[in-house]
């Protein structure tokens, strides 16, 4: 979690895409790019107006990315799927074995009107990981790594109360959980932060509930 623009979801995708375009053809390094609703990731990975690259793109000049409906490709390859987590049980039947890391974009609700979190969410987002993350019969498929990115807008979401999350102070990571195998990181771009204050509009709301925001 983290302040806004602090390249959350950028460095994610440029993660994951540099790990695609290193592998090897046969064990290819796949991931999962989920929204919470369809509608959320319609939009980003619709062929006609998808936008889900378009920022990263920049990191990879001598390669295509592109999102055509639930498939995300790099120079023609699969990459990677887009997921919902509303409609996830209809992939109970679906396989994944490339797959190696997850990213749940924007996993706390900013307090939107009329947006709200599933029933049962966190239930519904472990199904999901264990019909993508299953090993099979494979005994070498390493464990799949799940990055839940989100603005740092609040504590109170169904994810930290169920695991009993906290975040640290700026910049640090904490290990929680029985294992210690969930790492809480409270980004804090500095930089950025004077950048926006530096700003005409940074400066008009200075001191305000906004700025603070």
């Amino acid at each position: 979690v983290g302040n806004r623009g602090a390249g959350k979801t950028y460095g994610a995708l440029k993660r994951n895409i540099e790990r695609f375009i290193r592998s090897p053809k046969y064990a290819r390094h796949q991931f999962i790019y989920m929204r919470r609703l369809k509608e959320e990731l319609k939009k980003l990975t619709t062929s006609q107006n998808g936008r889900l690259f378009d920022a990263v793109q920049r990191e990879f000049p001598d390669h295509e990315l592109k999102a055509e409906g639930d498939t995300l490709f790099c120079d023609g390859e699969i990459c990677g799927y887009g997921v919902a987590l509303s409609t996830s049980s209809k992939l109970k039947s679906d396989s994944f074995p490339h797959v190696r890391e997850i990213i749940f974009d924007e996993f706390i609700i900013d307090n939107v009107k009329n947006y709200h979190y599933l029933p049962d969410e966190v239930r519904k987002f472990q199904d999901a990981y264990e019909t993508i993350a299953r090993p099979g019969n494979d005994e070498t498929r390493p464990d799949v790594i799940v990055w839940f990115l989100s603005n740092a807008v609040t504590i109170n979401n169904p994810y930290f109360s169920e695991f009993h999350l906290s975040p640290p102070v700026n910049g640090d990571i904490q290990r929680f959980g029985r294992t210690r195998d969930i790492l809480v990181q409270n980004v804090a771009n500095e930089q950025l932060i004077q950048r926006k204050k530096s700003t005409r509009f940074g400066k008009m709301i200075a001191g305000s509930k906004y700025a603070e925001y």
